[in-house]
This record gives C-alpha cells, sequence and structure tokens, in this order.
C-alpha cells in the first residue's frame, strides 16, 4: 500500500495537487482512491491517444486489462474542464471504475452561467465506445447551451432548466446530436422562439400540406413561459410536448 501526500502531479498537460491512496492485494482487486485538485481538464484530449489503438481488438483488451484489474474511487475538481462540446467551470466531480465499468459523476460546475450537474456512465467497451450521458442543467442560458450541443433552427433564448438523457455507440468526444438517441426537457421564461413566425406556421398548418419549418422562419415569438418535451433518434425529433404561454 502506498499513500501520496502533498502529491503534485501532471497528466496530458493538466497539472494537479492532492492525496492517492494505492494499494495492490496479492489476493484482491487493485484499489486507487483519493483527492485530485486539477487546474484544468480537457477529456477530449484523450482522442489522439485513444485513435491509434487500432485494431479494435487491441484497444479492448487494454481497456480490459485495467478496467478488470483495478478499482478506483476518486474524488476531482477543476477550474475549467472541456467534456465534449462542453465548457465546465469549478468543477467537483467523482471518477470510479468498479468491476469493469466506469463513470464520471459531476456534482456541481458551472455552465452557459448556470449549475449543472450529471452523470457519464461509459460503455462496457470504455469511453470509445460510448455510453449513457445524463445531464440537469439549472438557470442557465439555453440558447448557448442548445448551440453547444448541435441543435439547429428555432431555438429558444431566455433563462431556464434542462434535463437530457443521451446514449450514443460513438465516443462522447466526436457524436454529433444525430448519432444519438435520447430524450430533453425545456423549461424556460420571459424568452423568444427566434427564426419562428408563428402567424405564417399557422397558415402552413391550416393548408394541410407537408412543409419545412424554414417557411416560417421569418420572425421571433416572444414568450413568458415555455416547456418543452422531445425525444430524438437517427437523427430526426419527435416533439412529445411543445407549450408556449
Amino acid at each position: 500500500s502506498l499513500k501520496l501526500d502533498e502529491l503534485h502531479l501532471t497528466l496530458g498537460g493538466a497539472n494537479a495537487t492532492g492525496i492517492l491512496d494505492i494499494s495492490t492485494p496479492i489476493d484482491d482487486t487493485h484499489r486507487v482512491g483519493g483527492t485530485l485538485a486539477f487546474d484544468r481538464i480537457d477529456l477530449n484530449g484523450l482522442q489522439p491517444f485513444i485513435d491509434p489503438l487500432e485494431p479494435d481488438e487491441l484497444r479492448q483488451q487494454l481497456g480490459d486489462a485495467f478496467m478488470r484489474s483495478w478499482r478506483a474511487d476518486v474524488r476531482l475538481s477543476a477550474q475549467e474542464a472541456l467534456v465534449g462540446p462542453l465548457r465546465l467551470e469549478d468543477l467537483a466531480a467523482g471518477v470510479i471504475f468498479d468491476h469493469g465499468r466506469a463513470s464520471v459523476n459531476v456534482a456541481d460546475s458551472t455552465y452557459a452561467n448556470g449549475r449543472l450537474s450529471g452523470r457519464l456512465a461509459a460503455s462496457e467497451e470504455g469511453l470509445a465506445g460510448g455510453g449513457r450521458l445524463e445531464l440537469v442543467l439549472k438557470n442557465a442560458d439555453l440558447a448557448a447551451a442548445l448551440a453547444d450541443f448541435g441543435f439547429t433552427g428555432p431555438i429558444p433564448t431566455g433563462r431556464g432548466n434542462v434535463n437530457l438523457d443521451l446514449t450514443t455507440q460513438h465516443p462522447f468526444w466526436r457524436t454529433q446530436v444525430a448519432e444519438a438517441s435520447g430524450r430533453i426537457r425545456l423549461s424556460l421564461a420571459n424568452g423568444n422562439l427566434t427564426g419562428f413566425d408563428a402567424n405564417a406556421f399557422a397558415n402552413l398548418v391550416r393548408a394541410g400540406e407537408f412543409f419545412s419549418l424554414s417557411q416560417a422562419s421569418d420572425g421571433n415569438f416572444a414568450f413568458q413561459t415555455a416547456d418543452i418535451e422531445a425525444n430524438f433518434e437517427e437523427g430526426s425529433a419527435r416533439l412529445n410536448r411543445a407549450l408556449f404561454a
């Protein structure tokens, strides 16, 4: 067993201080635990290290060798963290490896001028094989958040909350909305639906023919409250609810 106190660590260009406990018993799983405070974490920087590990069989073997031989429970903090399209500040999170499964649990962070928490659970193939992402964003600038996730078309502006549940089989740093499936719910107050003409939209609906939403994009629609819920898969989204006051 080793205890590394007052540790100074440099990893992938990121600097951290903290404490780590490492145990390698002969007849049990190796374990790592502790607390690390980073100045900056760039998970997108893992891509150059993972991409050369081809063929896929080699990448799988290397992942299995670590994931199934070690258990880890490490608490992290960072002034800045880059995860896919997200730039988080003041991050407090935990990383867990246990019996071949990995997850990152975000207890708190600042994103889009709001508060973000959530959980990323990697697939059995590791982070390169995607997994499930659950996020809760509160009192944030939703136009900025939706743009980061690649949503286009009429986007609601204003402050509000987002609940996102996303599943993908691709690495999270490469994933676009069209490659993922899941559910999203938005709740906003005192905003605008930019690029949307409500009167033109109503006229197109009354015509009873298929039309592109771009035909009703010359205008803005102001609202006091909005509640939107949708499922998305294979590049398409189904609006289950869209209520505007």
